[in-house]
Protein backbone atom coordinates (compact mmCIF):
# COMPACT_ATOMS: atom_id res chain seq x y z
CA UNK A 1 0.00 0.00 0.00
CA UNK A 2 2.86 2.41 0.97
CA UNK A 3 5.04 1.58 -2.10
CA UNK A 4 5.19 4.40 -4.39
CA UNK A 5 6.62 3.06 -7.58
CA UNK A 6 3.66 1.63 -9.13
CA UNK A 7 5.39 -0.97 -11.43
CA UNK A 8 7.04 -2.43 -7.93
CA UNK A 9 3.06 -1.73 -6.38
CA UNK A 10 1.94 -3.98 -9.11
CA UNK A 11 4.38 -6.79 -8.58
CA UNK A 12 3.18 -6.91 -4.60
CA UNK A 13 -0.21 -6.64 -6.09
CA UNK A 14 0.39 -9.81 -8.13
CA UNK A 15 2.19 -11.60 -5.37
CA UNK A 16 0.00 -10.90 -2.61
CA UNK A 17 -3.20 -12.02 -4.68
CA UNK A 18 -0.66 -15.17 -5.84
CA UNK A 19 -0.44 -16.41 -1.96
CA UNK A 20 -4.19 -15.36 -1.16
CA UNK A 21 -5.16 -17.67 -3.80
CA UNK A 22 -2.84 -20.94 -2.80
CA UNK A 23 -4.73 -20.45 0.64
CA UNK A 24 -7.92 -20.52 -0.76
CA UNK A 25 -6.78 -23.71 -2.66
CA UNK A 26 -5.55 -25.14 0.42
CA UNK A 27 -8.57 -24.32 2.28
CA UNK A 28 -10.59 -25.76 0.02
CA UNK A 29 -8.70 -29.05 -0.06
CA UNK A 30 -8.32 -29.27 3.58
CA UNK A 31 -12.01 -28.55 4.49
CA UNK A 32 -14.23 -29.65 1.73
CA UNK A 33 -14.11 -33.35 1.29
CA UNK A 34 -16.94 -35.24 0.38
CA UNK A 35 -15.43 -38.55 2.09
CA UNK A 36 -15.94 -36.74 5.02
CA UNK A 37 -19.21 -35.55 4.57
CA UNK A 38 -18.44 -31.78 5.42
CA UNK A 39 -20.43 -29.07 3.91
CA UNK A 40 -19.40 -28.33 -0.17
CA UNK A 41 -17.69 -24.64 0.94
CA UNK A 42 -15.84 -23.79 3.64
CA UNK A 43 -15.18 -20.11 4.75
CA UNK A 44 -12.07 -18.20 4.65
CA UNK A 45 -11.96 -15.46 7.30
CA UNK A 46 -10.02 -12.25 6.97
CA UNK A 47 -9.76 -11.01 10.48
CA UNK A 48 -9.20 -6.85 9.39
CA UNK A 49 -11.81 -5.54 7.38
CA UNK A 50 -9.01 -2.98 5.67
CA UNK A 51 -7.34 -6.66 4.26
CA UNK A 52 -10.79 -7.58 3.54
CA UNK A 53 -11.58 -4.69 1.11
CA UNK A 54 -8.33 -4.89 -0.60
CA UNK A 55 -8.23 -8.65 -1.19
CA UNK A 56 -12.25 -8.87 -2.10
CA UNK A 57 -13.97 -5.36 -2.65
CA UNK A 58 -11.18 -3.43 -4.04
CA UNK A 59 -10.03 -5.84 -7.02
CA UNK A 60 -8.06 -4.24 -9.38
CA UNK A 61 -8.08 -7.67 -11.79
CA UNK A 62 -11.57 -7.03 -12.28
CA UNK A 63 -13.37 -9.35 -9.46
CA UNK A 64 -11.30 -12.46 -10.50
CA UNK A 65 -10.13 -13.23 -6.53
CA UNK A 66 -13.99 -12.89 -5.88
CA UNK A 67 -14.37 -15.20 -8.82
CA UNK A 68 -11.50 -17.61 -7.95
CA UNK A 69 -13.02 -17.70 -4.35
CA UNK A 70 -16.40 -18.75 -5.88
CA UNK A 71 -15.43 -21.58 -8.59
CA UNK A 72 -13.19 -22.96 -5.09
CA UNK A 73 -16.15 -23.27 -3.13
CA UNK A 74 -14.31 -20.99 -0.37
CA UNK A 75 -16.75 -18.15 0.97
CA UNK A 76 -14.16 -15.42 1.69
CA UNK A 77 -15.61 -13.21 5.14
CA UNK A 78 -14.73 -10.57 7.22
CA UNK A 79 -15.14 -9.61 10.70
CA UNK A 80 -18.46 -7.80 9.92
CA UNK A 81 -19.86 -10.47 7.15
CA UNK A 82 -18.49 -13.74 9.39
CA UNK A 83 -21.78 -13.56 11.79
CA UNK A 84 -24.38 -13.01 8.91
CA UNK A 85 -22.98 -15.93 6.79
CA UNK A 86 -23.22 -18.46 9.92
CA UNK A 87 -26.26 -17.23 11.02
CA UNK A 88 -27.46 -18.06 6.98
CA UNK A 89 -25.78 -21.64 7.20
CA UNK A 90 -27.55 -21.93 10.27
CA UNK A 91 -30.22 -21.24 8.92
CA UNK A 92 -29.94 -24.23 5.91
CA UNK A 93 -28.53 -26.71 8.46
CA UNK A 94 -32.20 -26.32 10.38
CA UNK A 95 -33.84 -26.82 6.72
CA UNK A 96 -32.27 -29.58 6.56
CA UNK A 97 -32.91 -31.43 9.44
CA UNK A 98 -36.67 -30.14 8.91
CA UNK A 99 -36.21 -32.31 5.35
CA UNK A 100 -34.75 -34.88 6.88
CA UNK A 101 -37.83 -35.56 9.79
CA UNK A 102 -40.11 -34.68 6.66
CA UNK A 103 -38.57 -37.72 5.02
CA UNK A 104 -38.47 -39.71 8.31
CA UNK A 105 -42.30 -39.23 8.86
CA UNK A 106 -43.31 -40.11 5.65
CA UNK A 107 -41.66 -42.99 5.47
CA UNK A 108 -43.74 -43.68 8.94
CA UNK A 109 -46.72 -42.85 7.26
CA UNK A 110 -45.83 -45.45 4.31
CA UNK A 111 -45.36 -48.01 6.40
CA UNK A 112 -48.65 -47.46 8.35
CA UNK A 113 -50.77 -47.03 5.09
CA UNK A 114 -49.69 -50.52 4.84
CA UNK A 115 -50.18 -51.95 7.75
CA UNK A 116 -53.57 -50.39 7.69
CA UNK A 117 -53.68 -52.36 4.19
CA UNK A 118 -52.59 -55.46 5.65
CA UNK A 119 -55.03 -55.13 8.75
CA UNK A 120 -58.10 -54.19 6.14
CA UNK A 121 -57.44 -57.57 4.31
CA UNK A 122 -57.35 -59.63 7.38
CA UNK A 123 -60.79 -57.75 8.76
CA UNK A 124 -62.31 -58.67 5.08
CA UNK A 125 -61.06 -62.40 5.55
CA UNK A 126 -62.06 -62.17 9.60
CA UNK A 127 -65.65 -60.46 8.09
CA UNK A 128 -66.23 -63.18 5.54
CA UNK A 129 -65.36 -66.16 8.05
CA UNK A 130 -67.89 -64.79 10.11
CA UNK A 131 -70.27 -64.78 7.40
CA UNK A 132 -69.73 -67.96 6.43
CA UNK A 133 -70.06 -69.43 10.10
CA UNK A 134 -73.29 -67.95 10.31
CA UNK A 135 -74.67 -69.23 7.25
CA UNK A 136 -73.77 -72.16 7.84
CA UNK A 137 -75.19 -71.96 11.69
CA UNK A 138 -78.32 -70.93 9.58
CA UNK A 139 -78.46 -73.83 7.54
CA UNK A 140 -77.91 -76.35 9.99
CA UNK A 141 -80.63 -74.45 12.13
CA UNK A 142 -83.33 -75.56 9.12
CA UNK A 143 -81.69 -78.87 8.57
CA UNK A 144 -81.75 -79.77 12.71
CA UNK A 145 -85.48 -78.72 11.93
CA UNK A 146 -86.56 -80.41 9.29
CA UNK A 147 -84.78 -83.47 11.29
CA UNK A 148 -87.18 -83.17 14.52
CA UNK A 149 -89.98 -82.49 11.93
CA UNK A 150 -89.42 -85.95 10.54
CA UNK A 151 -88.62 -87.92 13.50
CA UNK A 152 -91.76 -86.31 15.17
CA UNK A 153 -93.72 -87.44 11.88
CA UNK A 154 -92.60 -91.09 12.52
CA UNK A 155 -93.18 -91.79 16.21
CA UNK A 156 -95.37 -88.61 16.57
CA UNK A 157 -93.63 -87.68 19.77
CA UNK A 158 -91.93 -84.09 20.04
CA UNK A 159 -88.44 -83.94 20.30
CA UNK A 160 -86.93 -81.22 22.78
CA UNK A 161 -84.93 -78.98 20.83
CA UNK A 162 -81.90 -77.26 21.62
CA UNK A 163 -82.56 -73.65 22.84
CA UNK A 164 -80.65 -71.90 19.23
CA UNK A 165 -79.42 -68.72 19.87
CA UNK A 166 -79.74 -66.20 16.89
Amino acid sequence: MNEQDEDEKAALRRTFIRDVKKHIVDIARKYISSNEKTLDYAFMYIPIEGVYYETMVHDADGGSLWEFCLASKVVPVSPNSFLAYLQTVLIGLRGMKIEQQTKEILEYIGQLRQDFGKFADDFTTVGKHLGNAKTKYDDSVRRLDKLSNRFEQIDGREIEKPQLSE
